[in-house]
């Protein structure tokens, strides 16, 4: 049953996490969140795992130039073999026993981040299916208003069952299950969509290409302008005058040409 020592990190590619409204995944994103994660595993003699950790870490990108850094937060996870060959995984904690889960996205409430996360968790937690899943505990204190709902959909949305202690289900604790009885998404909610790093990075660049080029199109407009208006200080009556023209031409050459026309009848009766 003793492990070899301490596991290598085993990292995998980071990935940015594109965030709409749940509510018009249609409209511009609201927000983009990188995030990584990293595995270590202790194994036995035998080259079983005897200890697992997943570490996921995530932040979100500053969207303006120049705003301080958004904070990075921790998602975790772990799975321990037991001596009598038994096993448990922890949805929310490096320990077997013990855990919560902070969101802390001020603003992106509702929109499905954390159950993202949360996702990637149990995907990983079900290699080890006969693993005791360690109980879940919602607390009281911690619900409040419409939030309640959202924290207790949070877990049942993925297979998690609770026994709640009132009707108000503001506080219980999840009944036991299986790591293979946890139900990950079938799909990804159309708000969110995922890029690799490389692909965000690209696409940040066409982005900033475009303003770029948007913020030429403006300076170049700007400089003609500024170059009408002092063409326009320096010779005021000539500027007057071409204001008139543009404004009033198609009703000045309306009149000439009534004119030219009523003068070429004249002379048609006068021969």
């Amino acid at each position: 049953m003793r492990g070899t020592g301490s596991g290598p990190i085993i990292p995998s590619p980071p990935l940015v996490l594109v965030v709409r409204p749940r509510c018009a995944p249609d409209a511009p994103q609201l927000a983009r969140i990188l995030i990584n994660q990293e595995e270590s595993r202790i194994r036995d003699e035998a080259g079983a795992v005897v200890r697992a950790k997943l570490t996921i870490t995530f932040r979100r990108l500053a969207d303006q130039p120049g705003r301080h850094p958004y904070p990075t937060r921790r998602f975790m996870a772990c799975y321990a073999r037991q001596w009598d060959d038994g096993a448990r995984i922890s949805l929310t904690s490096h320990y077997p026993t013990g855990g919560a889960v902070f969101l802390d996205l001020e603003g992106l409430e509702g929109n499905r981040i954390g159950s993202f996360l949360m996702n990637l968790v149990l995907t990983w937690a079900r290699q080890w299916p006969d693993a005791e899943v360690n109980p879940i505990t919602l607390l009281a204190h911690q619900a409040h208003g419409d939030n309640t709902i959202r924290r207790n959909r949070f877990y049942e949305q993925f297979g998690i069952v609770f026994a709640y202690t009132d009707d108000t289900r503001a506080a219980g604790t999840a009944r036991e299950m299986r790591a293979g009885e946890l139900r990950p998404w079938e799909h990804l909610p159309e708000n969110l969509s995922v890029l690799p790093l490389e692909a965000a990075f690209d696409e940040q660049q066409r982005e900033l290409a475009a303003l770029r080029q948007s913020q030429q199109t403006m300076q170049l407009r700007d400089r003609a302008l500024r170059g009408e208006l002092q063409r326009a200080m320096a010779h005021p009556l000539r500027f007057a005058a071409r204001q008139i023209w543009y404004r009033h031409a198609p009703l000045l050459v309306g009149t000439a040409s009534l004119a030219v026309l009523g003068s070429l009848s004249l002379l048609a009766r006068a021969r």
